[in-house]
């Protein structure tokens, strides 16, 4: 049986296991948008830091950008199908495109991948699925920073689920799954 600290412990765990082990699938995260329409896509989790904020890679003239711009408020959804694990996380996004935090990140990413020196944007139609790359870096850090994170658990014989408050310390509540 879970007490709402050790069960909040537990998603903490596995989030921060998911840096360290890139086949953990909280590697990877469903980001929810607002816009004209609700927008979903998956994206890769860089890092979650020691306050819970967490990081994704992304071009800089991608939609998700200028959508998260206008309108910061989002969500994430991990699923850790083993463990049967869901977390939702109610977010405020930023889209960083100067500063240390984005210099060191920049370095790594455009390092390992040359999608970042695509000369068309992200979307852009294409007569081939072949495109050309150019000298400039077109790279942006996205930092989630969480409001609320909600836990379930599915399991035999009773599922657990738990609603968290960043501005209530993530103290925890109860929900009925």
């Amino acid at each position: 049986m879970y007490t709402l600290e050790s069960f909040f412990e537990l998603a903490k765990a596995e989030l921060f296991r998911s840096d360290e082990d890139k086949q953990h699938p909280f590697r990877t995260m469903i980001l929810a948008t607002q816009d004209s329409f609700p927008g979903l896509r998956i994206i890769v989790k860089r890092k979650i830091t020691q306050e819970l904020d967490l990081l994704a890679y992304t071009d800089s003239r991608s939609s998700k950008v200028k959508v998260l711009k206008e309108k910061p408020l989002c969500s994430l959804l991990f699923y850790h199908p083993d463990k049967k694990l869901q977390l939702i996380i109610k977010a405020n996004a930023r889209v960083l495109e100067s500063g240390n935090l984005f210099d060191q990140h920049q370095a790594m990413a455009t390092r390992y991948s040359r999608d970042y020196y695509a000369l068309q944007p992200p979307g852009t139609i294409i007569a081939q699925p072949d495109y050309a790359f150019g000298d400039q870096a077109h790279f942006a850090l996205l930092l989630f920073q969480p409001l609320g994170i909600q836990v379930l658990q599915l399991s035999d014989p009773r599922h657990f689920r738990a609603d968290y408050l960043g501005s209530d310390n993530w103290k925890g509540k109860w929900l009925v799954p």
